[in-house]
């Protein structure tokens, strides 16, 4: 009897362990670390958006406005923009994504519509199960210009300039 009891303490700390290692989930996130203006587009400052559209390799794409429809960032607090979390998924393996992050400048309609600043692309790949990020300048159709120095991308569009810095977290959670 008390062999049975000391067997099933050891298969359930067993169960409780192994349970807790393969809980263990990665967590990828895309924050927004600083946004800097460099000149607004309009005269008494711009209003700001980030729009994130997410191309899962499956299912469908997902979008997603920060901050979210109706607020925005006045340009001429953007002093006050740090670590913002644009995106973040979290899995057990790996999901490789595309994302398409536009910086907009916020009009009101129906008389002006808004003025994509610029875009910029970041690929997730899966190599050997990791995450592998990629971020490059997709073609700007708007006449934006979008340069990058390291994770700091300048952009420059419809007479404004802003420079944005960004990071990508790794994290693992229970």
């Amino acid at each position: 009897m008390r062999l049975v009891l000391v067997l099933k303490v050891i298969v359930l700390s067993l169960a409780v362990y192994t349970g807790q290692a393969f809980s263990q989930n990665e967590e990828l996130s895309i924050k927004l670390k600083a946004l800097d203006v460099v000149k607004t587009q309009e005269k008494g400052g711009d209003e700001l958006f980030i729009s994130v559209s997410e191309f899962p390799a499956q299912g469908k794409p997902l979008h997603y406005q920060i901050p979210s429809y109706p607020t925005h960032w006045l340009s001429k607090y953007l002093v006050n923009v740090k670590d913002v979390v644009l995106w973040k998924k979290q899995s057990s393996t790996c999901m490789p994504a595309e994302l398409l992050i536009t910086l907009v400048e916020e009009d009101f309609e129906p008389w002006n519509m808004d003025d994509a600043i610029g875009s910029l692309e970041l690929k997730i790949d899966c190599v050997n199960g990791k995450a592998v990020e990629k971020w490059t300048i997709p073609t700007q159709k708007s006449g934006a210009n979008v340069t990058q120095q390291g994770n700091t991308f300048t952009f420059e569009g419809d007479g404004a300039k802003y420079k944005a810095t960004f990071s990508i977290d790794s994290n693992k959670t229970n």
